[in-house]
């Protein structure tokens, strides 16, 4: 039976909280939900994206206020945390009340910045909810996608908007005496420092939702290319700044921004394309930089 598509945010969280898995789009990404306090829900998330059941999910509420219940945040940091959100940045705290977390005791949160999302989650409560991809595969970032996927694998999809960014959250650890910064995003460990100035990069796999094993890849290679590289292949794909005139495929963007929203629908429509290698040019210094750079390197070693 295929999933039904829900115009009503408040009819999706009330589904959400009945057991049900819906699919809502967020600023970054779309999110796979399930109700954090129905463990057989998030249990099934597992088997929908086949993903390994100890890579923890990070759990959407409408409001830091909405997850102070669950966990225990250093009141140092609830400011910096305030101005943050809602936005693209996920937080790791120490987990106070039973909530499903992958049995780890901490737990990942975030604010979505998407309106449509926040008001999903008034009904709802919290909400696990990893991006929409089989595991290991690229994220999904178009309702095109998404449809083409899982349609009949959940319950509903929540519709109206479409992710702005295309990239996964940033991600930040607090559960520990030295702020960590996990995974790149749209937020730059520059501009988080801002906020938390004794921040240090750190890579604690077992920790972040999404580093502990590899993502994003398509089946065709990725490789990067450089601008004034030549690439003597025939059926190849290109994405990035500089038209390739032999390129089977290409998706040409004229800055970061462009080039994160497209990035990972460029991979999903290349392998329905069945393009067996992707060269990708490297990003432009500044916002993004690292977040994109971080995904297409995870896409190459896989």
């Amino acid at each position: 039976m295929s999933a039904s598509l829900i115009n009503d945010p408040k009819q999706a969280g009330e589904r959400l909280k009945k057991g049900e898995i819906i699919i809502f789009p967020t600023e970054t990404v779309y999110g796979l939900g399930a109700s954090s306090l129905n463990y057989d829900s998030c249990n099934r998330i597992y088997k929908i994206k086949n993903r390994p059941i100890d890579n923890p999910l990070i759990i959407h509420v409408t409001n830091v206020e909405s997850i102070l219940e669950f966990s225990y945040i250093d009141s140092k940091y609830l400011e910096s945390i305030n101005e943050l959100t809602p936005g693209p940045i996920s937080f790791i705290v120490q987990k106070k009340k039973e909530i499903f977390t992958a049995g780890v005791d901490t737990l990942a949160f975030r604010v979505p910045g998407s309106r449509l999302a926040r008001e999903m989650l008034k009904y709802s409560g919290p909400v696990c909810a990893p991006s929409v991809n089989f595991s290991g595969r690229p994220s999904l970032t178009t309702l095109e996608d998404v449809k083409d996927e899982f349609l009949d694998l959940v319950d509903g999809i929540l519709v109206g908007e479409e992710p702005e960014i295309g990239l996964e959250s940033t991600v930040v650890d607090l559960s520990s005496e030295i702020p960590k910064y996990l995974r790149p995003g749209y937020l730059s460990f520059d501009t988080v420092k801002k906020y938390f100035p004794n921040i240090e990069l750190h890579s604690e796999i077992h920790l972040s939702p999404g580093m502990k094993y590899r993502h994003y890849s398509p089946n065709a290679k990725v490789s990067w290319i450089k601008n004034d590289e030549e690439i003597s292949e025939k059926d190849f794909a290109f994405i990035g700044f500089h038209s390739r005139v032999n390129a089977k495929e290409q998706c040409l963007v004229s800055n970061n921004r462009e080039y994160a929203l497209n990035l990972f629908h460029f991979f999903v429509k290349m392998d329905k394309k069945n393009i067996s290698r992707i060269y990708c040019e490297m990003p432009l210094s500044g916002t993004l930089f690292d977040a994109i750079v971080n995904r297409i390197e995870k896409a190459i070693n896989k």
